[in-house]
């Protein structure tokens, strides 16, 4: 009788454990923030920033439009180190993306 006991303990605590596990991630909105190095800029930030560099606005508009996931009007910017070939570009990322662990 002891035996039956524990042993439909355990697996009860199996299932209870393995129905925990299942549930989905997602049902927890991720936090809408920059990781390191980035800097979270609104898209009118994003605007008059193009605005002083001459860049034009559709630019801008659109790159809002195709990264934007959550549609919060705000994106992550990293400069990227200047070379022959490169200056002034900028990685792009979602406010919802996680950095490195």
């Amino acid at each position: 009788m002891r035996v039956t006991r524990i042993l439909f303990l355990s697996l009860a605590t199996a299932i209870v454990v393995l129905a925990f596990a299942a549930t989905p991630s997602g049902a927890i909105k991720p936090k809408a923030n920059c990781p390191p190095p980035f800097e979270k800029l609104t898209l009118q930030q994003a605007l008059d920033l193009a605005e002083q560099q001459g860049v034009p606005e559709t630019l801008v508009i659109e790159l809002f439009a195709v990264t934007d996931n959550n549609s919060d009007e705000n994106l992550c910017f990293a400069p990227l180190p200047d070379t022959k070939n490169r200056v002034g570009f900028f990685n792009v990322v979602d406010d919802t993306a996680e950095g490195p662990r």
